[in-house]
């Protein structure tokens, strides 16, 4: 019920992007990134953190096209300072047909009850001839305190090279920090990047 329909809330303060990784003959890969902030999940004496991740694809009529689905257990013993200073980053991959589509994602927290429920516009529409759309992906840094989940299906590979994305990028004042730039529709006559 909270999946399908519109309310969205963010006691958790979660953020969400989905982005699409290459056009395909009948479907197309999208890459999901959820990141949920650490600091709020460590309740002071808690022996465990336990999170529960979701996200539907929905099609323009309210059909569930794609989702999938995280429960985590974490031990804030061994994994505390790196939640304390990042948080929980859940990678999937979802194969969507053309089109439009809406990604509902739900985060629950099982210590306490609260959640976060949003939602993420897809558009795996072919842009105008004469058009161009663009998504990026951070690529977190070597030392990133994030703790990573992902499953063997949300691998992404670019010309060989394994990805890690990251929803929210931050640069320090000097500082540098990869991006992957993917576009669609950078084919036509005088495109250029």
């Amino acid at each position: 019920t909270l999946v399908a329909g519109e309310e969205e809330r963010d006691d958790l303060g979660v953020e969400g992007v989905a982005v699409p990784l290459r056009a395909g003959a009948d479907s197309t890969p999208v890459a999901i990134v959820v990141e949920v902030p650490g600091a709020p999940l460590l309740a002071p004496g808690a022996p465990r953190v336990g999170l529960e991740v979701y996200g539907y694809a929905l099609d323009e009529k309210g059909n569930s096209t794609d989702f999938f689905a995280q429960a985590l257990d974490l031990d804030p013993a061994k994994l505390g300072a790196r939640l304390d200073r990042g948080g929980v980053r859940v990678l999937a991959k979802l194969e969507l047909p053309s089109g439009q589509h809406r990604l509902r994602v739900l985060v629950r927290d099982r210590g306490n009850g609260r959640l976060s429920l949003l939602s993420v516009p897809v558009s795996l529409a072919l842009p105008a001839a004469d058009g161009v759309h663009a998504d990026a992906l951070f690529l977190p840094p070597v030392d990133d305190p994030w703790v990573l989940v992902r499953s063997a299906e949300s691998a992404f590979d670019i010309h060989g090279r394994a990805v890690l994305p990251a929803a929210h990028g931050s640069l320090a004042a000097a500082g540098e920090a990869q991006v992957l730039l993917l576009g669609r529709g950078l084919t036509g006559k005088g495109t250029w990047v």
